[in-house]
């Protein structure tokens, strides 16, 4: 054997041999990880369920607010809407005179020009939720910053 002939046998020899000791890094150090991803697969899974359960709590609640709502968007409408004959008398003298148009009407002027709610709420002095509602009740769709749009 020739110093050439055992130069070429010896490289591919050591090439053979780095590629199974790879091979066995690789398999040793599967070996090792697996229950440590199984251990974090499983507190994943665990949170993603849990995930589940409070957005299909949330679209449930979401679903009983609304139809509270819609039962009471009828005495709202009528609590919003301006009394009529001797009601309305006894109504004046029980309320403060105020100056300009009813709060609705200012409600729906601010939300027709699509002022966000928190902005009608602050120039009307009236709270967040109850620009909402008077919002709503006049058919404009004023948004709060950063809401979503609610699919009807």
């Amino acid at each position: 054997m020739s110093i050439a002939t055992f130069t070429a046998w010896s490289g591919l020899a050591v090439d053979g041999g780095l590629v199974l000791l790879l091979i066995a890094v690789l398999v040793e150090l599967r070996r090792r990880a697996r229950p440590e991803v199984a251990a974090l697969e499983a507190r994943l899974r665990e949170a993603h369920d849990a995930l589940r359960l409070l957005v299909a709590q949330a679209e449930g609640q979401a679903r009983e607010l609304d139809e509270r709502l819609a039962a009471l968007a009828p005495r709202l409408e009528q609590d919003a809407a301006p009394p009529r004959g001797r009601a309305r008398a006894t109504e004046k003298a029980r309320t403060p005179a105020r100056s300009g148009p009813p709060l609705v009407d200012r409600v729906a002027r601010l939300a027709a020009a699509q002022t966000p709610v928190d902005e009608i709420a602050r120039t009307l002095g009236v709270s967040l939720a109850e620009a909402r509602v008077l919002a709503g009740l006049s058919g404009h769709a004023a948004k709060a910053p950063g809401a979503r749009a609610v699919a009807s």
